[in-house]
């Protein structure tokens, strides 16, 4: 099973002196926050498997998508759901950032 996230954030603030007027500099940090999310996101998802808690409510979603499929596993969900492998991806888009680089540079010295 596949979870996928499209974010759009935009970047209000920051305590390190990156300059993100510099693509390179946004293209870091997008990389970064996709990889954090996507950990968290596993970290959840892991616990969820280990309480057998569909709190993400992924038999519902099955259910409304596949109800064939449904059938067949709704009876005993919480151990099916609990050895489900997931791959969580996650994608970031970065519309904007309200920090300049003179900003950056005054609160990292603070």
């Amino acid at each position: 099973m596949d979870i996928s996230t499209n974010t759009a954030v935009i970047i209000g603030e920051s305590e390190i002196e990156d300059d993100y007027t510099k693509p390179e500099e946004v293209e870091k940090a997008r990389h970064l926050l996709e990889k954090n999310l996507e950990a968290e996101l596993t970290r959840l998802v892991e616990t969820a498997q280990s309480l057998k808690c569909d709190l993400l409510g992924v038999g519902a979603q099955m259910s409304r998508d596949n109800p064939i499929m449904w059938e067949k596993y709704k009876e005993n969900w919480e151990e099916t759901f609990s050895g489900l492998k997931i791959n969580v991806d996650c994608k970031i888009v970065i519309t904007g950032s309200g920090i300049d680089n003179v900003t950056l540079k005054k609160s990292a010295n603070k």
